[in-house]
């Protein structure tokens, strides 16, 4: 008998009212409901399966009828059927994605950049003005979607002048910010996003829920081409422009002069986070703009600094004003005055500029602990560092005479831009951002406890084998149904798989956040916090991270995806960035199988404090002692010295360790082929004692012809390769070659799986897996009295390289031209005064072989000789000039060649190898000799 209906049913009175997902679910449910019944007279109607006795015509429940009439072969089948509809319904029965209108009730306007400029690739702000005109309150998110131009080539064994197909755009990132409209009401919202390039689109859109209210389709302006060699960072001016920056041009390091972007600043456009500003090198603030600004953007203006930027503070009569512009207790400078300057002639001189202006300008007398910029009869400027950033505070006002206009104020402008550009924040690896961008990868290195111990998968495997086994056999065999075994066994899998998930779910394991953080207290005077979280959820196409607070800076990082040109250009980004009260990431399907990772700063101050490394220096050993005054259970405490180090052990919370390590020489040259030398970092882990107390790592030092990589002797853990990826990410030991691998300055290293710092992530019942790693630079304490600082202990450390060619003999360095400045800081305490240092340059002139073609290099001389003329340049403070050192192995110069903390800056000037004048060297040294008051 087939499936029958009620009397007087009519199919259309039943689909009234009902949806096309509605009316499917019934279509399919009718099928079910014929499977099932068989020839048992079923009826269907509305919302329930009905039996219908010919006798009675009357309905009942499926409930009673299902299970007073159903056969229990049919019970199984309907258990089985029903649960793998609901394991699939999901998929079968998903809503079509709603449809996005380009126009609607939420009238938008858009205004680019500021006053339409941006510095492509970097952070930049767009106004968008929203109206409601719809008559109702409205509660959404304006967002902007970058989109990337691709130009399809033409297809393969198209004849020649074929025209590329149209061009594609690729959604690339989203970034977008929650508002509430009511009726009638305008708002004016700033989005600060990184911008594309020239040619690339942008659409703005407004969204209640995943309708589009209003939409506004733009293009990135300029024009697109393409610029070859080095650009100059743009110049942020708060305040008034002065004539002569606009007028400046920077020779870049391959001698072509470019202009700087000079954008001016207000306080409407400038931004409350410090990563936002990152499209400046430089941002100059005169008297007319420091005022202006809110204290978050004053803080904002703190960060950005700290983060690598060169912030320069206009003097003269507004130089109070400016100096507010910082929030209190950012720098030591001050003005005690002003007073009146007309003799600019050594400040002409000292920019290379013949002047015979006299014009007095008022200035202020500045005090502090920086270093004076300028020089030495009448300084222009006091600089001091912070952070990873450096302030400038000008004596004088740069609109006013002399500095305004002329060759002289471009002179000005051409020494305040390119000794930034030269220095740490254009070259190092070790800016704050690269760091965190260098971190972003590590959360994919999971933990031991992210996946569930081995012993527990085996009980429930057993468990699960015994069930199926033994059991079902023994209780189908006492009904005597033994054919129901392939029925009960597909049965059990499914309970069981899906008793896994549930269980999953509810205690949140279907999310794995693993948490990767760095406190750096190793470089500047300020402890710099780096977090990286990673989310791996890949029972979730698409995945939603909340984390608290809703101003916070974040880097995505999204790995993996489908090639478009394969599946087909996406139709969302892969990531879109909310802001509101928390911070919302919205990742899409295409990073589905991967880590999806966010990366931001952190502050981690307190973290650190109480963790202490005191070491002295006892003739050619360092002693002293390590103490952890933390709440942290350390783990694998270790000093690293050049390419040494000495390995302390775990550390609990108030407990110390002693230290006696060696101090490694200066380098010598190996005439037998072996490279240089590296540290592995597995050797942390496996020869605690170090490289030349432990004899397994003294013999890699000794084997002639070692390879550059030596494999440890055993396997690491889990636990080991994770803090060795951390440590070798973050020393970027191999990123820039062997040139400026010179070994790693004085530093503590510590790892803990406590956190350094909470991140809060909202929504997410996982547990949260963190490992930690601190950088800390110890403390050299010296006694009163004559101290001695040999050669070795301060490791040079490369700041700039303006390199054109390079080679290698053995472990020597050759530069085929160019130059590479090295900064010596030895981190003297208060009261400690240097009285002199010796430089040395291992230097190898090159030699001639018979037969060798012309323009060769040749083998260098065996044994080091006397610094030809313009090889070797040391820094002088006080004359802010480079002055050379040659004629001599080794040159004893005075205190003056120092700055203040005992820095020392050389520089190696490298000959072309065709001119016949090359030369090999090992890295410089400095030793120091003073005296502690």
């Amino acid at each position: 008998m087939g499936l029958s209906r009620k009397p007087g049913w009519n199919e259309q009175d039943e689909t009234k009212g009902v949806g096309s997902k509605g009316l499917m679910w019934r279509k399919v449910s009718q099928r079910l409901t014929e499977s099932l019944a068989g020839n048992q007279g079923f009826c269907a109607c509305a919302g329930q399966y009905l039996s219908l006795p010919a006798e009675k015509g009357c309905c009942h429940s499926v409930a009673e009828q299902f299970f007073r009439r159903l056969p229990a072969w049919r019970w199984l089948a309907a258990i089985l059927t029903l649960v793998l509809l609901f394991c699939f319904s999901r998929v079968v029965f998903a809503a079509p994605p709603a449809a996005t209108a380009r126009s609607g009730p939420v009238k938008m306007n858009v205004e680019l950049g500021w006053q339409g400029q941006v510095v492509p690739g970097n952070t930049g702000p767009a106004v968008v003005s929203l109206k409601n005109n719809s008559g109702r309150d409205i509660s959404g998110v304006v967002e902007v979607i970058n989109h990337y131009k691709h130009q399809p080539p033409p297809s393969p064994g198209s004849p020649p002048g074929t025209k590329p197909g149209p061009p594609i755009f690729i959604p690339a990132s989203a970034f977008g910010e929650k508002v509430s409209l009511p009726a009638g009401a305008e708002k004016r919202v700033v989005l600060w996003f990184p911008w594309h390039g020239p040619g690339d689109k942008m659409i703005f859109r407004f969204l209640e829920g995943q309708k589009v209210l209003g939409s506004i389709e733009v293009n990135v302006p300029g024009t697109a081409g393409m610029i070859s060699g080095p650009m100059a960072g743009a110049v942020g001016v708060l305040g008034q422009v002065p004539p002569a920056l606009e007028k400046v041009r920077l020779t870049m390091p391959d001698g072509v002069p470019r202009a700087p972007q000079v954008i001016p600043l207000t306080a409407d456009l400038f931004p409350r986070r410090g990563e936002d500003l990152n499209a400046f090198t430089t941002i100059l603030v005169t008297g007319s703009g420091a005022g202006t600004l809110t204290e978050e953007q004053r803080r904002a203006l703190a960060g950005w600094v700290e983060l690598g930027g060169h912030l320069v503070l206009a003097g003269g009569l507004e130089i109070n004003d400016t100096l507010a512009v910082l929030p209190s207790g950012t720098t030591t400078i001050k003005s005690e005055g002003i007073t009146d300057r007309g003799n600019w002639q050594p400040a002409a001189a000292w920019l290379k500029q013949p002047s015979s202006v006299v014009t007095g300008a008022p200035v202020a007398r500045l005090v502090g602990k920086g270093t004076w910029w300028g020089p030495a009869e009448g300084p222009l400027g006091l600089q001091e560092d912070y952070g990873s950033g450096r302030i400038t505070v000008l004596t004088f006002d740069p609109n006013q005479e002399p500095f305004n206009h002329g060759a002289l104020g471009r002179a000005l402008w051409e020494k305040l831009l390119m000794a930034r550009g030269r220095e740490e924040y254009r070259f190092s690896p070790n800016s704050p951002m690269a760091r965190l961008g260098n971190i972003s990868h590590l959360p994919n290195n999971l933990p031991q406890t992210a996946f569930p111990r081995w012993w527990v998968v085996g009980i429930c495997l057993l468990a699960y084998i015994v069930v199926a086994g033994p059991l079902i056999y023994l209780l189908l065999r006492r009904l005597q149904r033994p054919e129901f075994t392939w029925l009960a066994v597909p049965l059990l899998a499914v309970i069981f798989t899906g008793s896994l998930y549930i269980h999953m779910f509810q205690t949140g394991t279907g999310v794995l956040v693993n948490t990767v953080q760095v406190a750096d207290a190793a470089t500047g005077d300020r402890v710099k916090g780096y977090t990286a979280v990673g989310f791996f959820a890949p029972t979730r196409s698409t995945f939603t991270a909340t984390l608290a607070g809703g101003d916070r800076s974040v880097q995505v990082q999204t790995f993996g995806g489908r090639p478009w040109e394969i599946y087909g250009p996406p139709t969302e980004p892969p990531y879109t960035v909310i802001r509101g009260n928390d911070l919302e990431v919205r990742f899409s399907d295409d990073s589905r199988w991967t880590m999806r990772t966010l990366a931001f700063h952190q502050d981690m101050a307190g973290a650190v404090v109480g963790l202490a490394a005191k070491l002295r220096v006892e003739g050619t050993r360092l002693i002293g002692t390590v103490k952890n005054g933390t709440s942290l259970h350390l783990d694998h405490v270790t000093l690293l010295l050049g390419q040494d180090y000495r390995g302390l052990g775990d550390l609990a919370p108030g407990q110390e360790a002693a230290v006696d390590m060696p101090i490694p020489g200066p380098p010598v040259y190996n005439p037998q082929g072996m490279p240089r030398p590296n540290l592995p970092t597995w050797q942390i882990f496996l020869q605690p004692e170090g490289r030349r107390d432990d004899k397994r790592g003294q013999a890699l030092l000794l084997v002639p012809h070692s390879p550059e990589y030596q494999p440890p002797p055993r396997p690491l853990t889990v636990e080991e390769q994770r803090r060795a990826m951390m440590l070798e990410q973050w020393l970027n030991m191999y990123r820039y070659g062997p040139v400026e691998n010179v070994g790693q300055p004085l530093t503590l290293v510590a790892w803990t799986h406590d956190p350094l710092q909470d991140v809060e992530v909202k929504n997410l019942r996982a547990k949260t897996h963190y490992l930690s790693m601190i950088f800390l630079r110890p403390e050299l304490a010296i006694p009163r009295g004559a101290f001695d600082l040999p050669a070795g202990l301060v490791v040079p450390q490369p700041v700039d390289m303006q390199v054109q060619g390079v080679s290698g003999h053995n472990n020597l360095i050759g530069l085929d031209g160019g130059s590479i400045t090295y900064a010596f800081r030895p981190g003297l305490p208060a009261g400690a005064r240097v009285k002199g240092i010796t430089v040395e340059l291992p230097f190898f002139p090159t030699r001639s072989t018979p037969g060798m073609p012309k323009g060769s290099v040749g083998p260098p001389v065996s044994q080091p000789a006397d610094v030809a003329p313009g090889a070797l340049e040391v820094y002088h403070p006080g004359r802010g000039r480079w002055e050379l050192l040659a004629g001599a192995k080794s040159f004893t110069l005075p205190e003056e060649y120092v700055r203040p903390g005992g820095e020392v800056l050389l520089r190696v000037n490298g000959e072309s190898f065709s001119s016949g004048r090359g030369f090999y060297f090992l890295p410089p040294t400095v030793a120091y000799r003073g005296v502690m008051e």
